[in-house]
């Protein structure tokens, strides 16, 4: 039986490996990075904050619009610039 090949990947410190397909779920992920970030109730800098987000939490992926994207983590669910994640396409693309 044949399996899949696994897919190159790189961490957001930019240290490569493999990751094998069977490991993957369909779910897409983010990492905050750099520094303590304002998770907000809506896609705007002067939004009301919901939560802070140190470098490193994992966030789960709703979708993305322009330069905000809307993300959940540990029962909540706001918006976070896209220049504050890691994990998009290079091309910047979102589900």
């Amino acid at each position: 039986m044949l399996a899949p090949p696994p897919l190159d990947e790189d961490d957001p410190d930019g240290t490569e490996g493999w990751v094998h397909q069977s490991m993957l779920s369909g779910r897409r992920h983010v990492i905050v990075i750099e520094q303590v970030r304002s998770l907000r109730k809506t896609p705007a800098p002067a939004a009301v904050p919901i939560a802070r987000l140190e470098p490193g939490v994992i966030l789960r992926l709703e979708t993305c619009r322009a330069a905000w994207c809307e993300v959940e983590v540990g029962g909540r669910r706001g918006w976070l610039p896209r220049a504050h994640v890691w994990g998009l396409s290079e091309s910047g693309a979102a589900p």
